[in-house]
């Protein structure tokens, strides 16, 4: 939830490497800056991140690792397992960001995932199986210690999902503001978007005109630091109790935004 009126900001993990070593750095990054979480995304294309993190996990920090999964790529008993593992290595710091799924032309079909994949062949198969996923997942005895759990996604389905199941829903800023706010009962609920700092807000404007479509550029929070400070005090005045930053691609001083997040916990 958030603190003293605060959202609680989390990292997404895009554009940057993603091997032990550099998930180990950035892991400092965000524990020093006090990130709540930070959010590794699911491509059937890269490595595990599950596996990854395990290794490079350390006890002594607070960092949450929200892992994002499709709940097609794994049945509900194996992700308990992983689950209650994790939680011994170190308790508390898991988070299952679960989302239906939909299939990237570069990635792996579903039929070479799941025996039962002549029932997921559209995105309504899939939500629909989502919901038998975690009414299983969340009643399995071995589930002793259930990660927090977030749901993605905008369809009239998955917020039902996310209102019986989750923890807190994960939408893009400008889903939220579009008409999400009054659908979602989670306590939690998170925005993402993209956020530009620099020392004029011209300067972070004409990055931000770069930005490649509009769902992003309304999601998109950029000007001066003490701007974008102002406009996260405003978001928790509208509801939101979490967000989600990213660095825009474009962006080579995405570096502000930990400081600030630094700055912002700091107060």
């Amino acid at each position: 939830m958030a603190v003293n009126g605060k959202p609680n900001i989390h990292w997404m993990q895009r554009f940057d490497g993603c091997s032990p070593e550099e998930l180990k750095t950035l892991s400092n990054v965000l524990e020093f800056a006090g990130y709540y979480s930070t959010l590794t995304v699911y491509h059937s294309q890269i490595p595990d991140y599950w596996i990854k993190i395990a290794n490079i996990i350390n006890p002594d920090h607070k960092l949450k690792y929200m892992i994002a999964m499709r709940t097609y790529a794994i049945s509900p008993e194996y992700c308990a397992m992983m689950c209650e593992a994790f939680n011994e290595l170190s308790p508390n710091r898991l988070i299952l960001n679960i989302a239906a799924g939909d299939i990237q032309s570069d990635e792996t079909s579903v039929s070479d995932v799941v025996a039962i994949s002549n029932l997921l062949t559209t995105h309504e198969d899939r939500v629909k199986y989502t919901s038998e996923w975690l009414e299983k997942f969340t009643n399995l005895t071995l589930l002793k210690n259930k990660p927090e759990i977030v749901i993605s996604g905008t369809s009239k389905e998955t917020i039902v999902n996310a209102n019986n199941y989750a923890d807190a829903h994960l939408s893009m800023y400008s889903s939220y503001k579009d008409g999400l706010k009054d659908l979602i009962k989670t306590n939690k609920k998170i925005v993402s978007g993209p956020i530009i700092i620099r020392d004029t807000k011209e300067e972070a404007e004409d990055i931000y005109n770069q930005l490649p479509n509009n769902m992003i550029k309304g999601s998109c929070l950029f000007g001066t630091e003490n701007e974008i400070i102002e406009q996260i005090k405003n978001m928790g005045k509208e509801g939101i109790t979490d967000i989600l930053a990213s660095r825009a691609q474009m962006d080579d001083e995405h570096y502000r935004i930990h400081r600030m997040v630094k700055k912002i916990n700091d107060i």
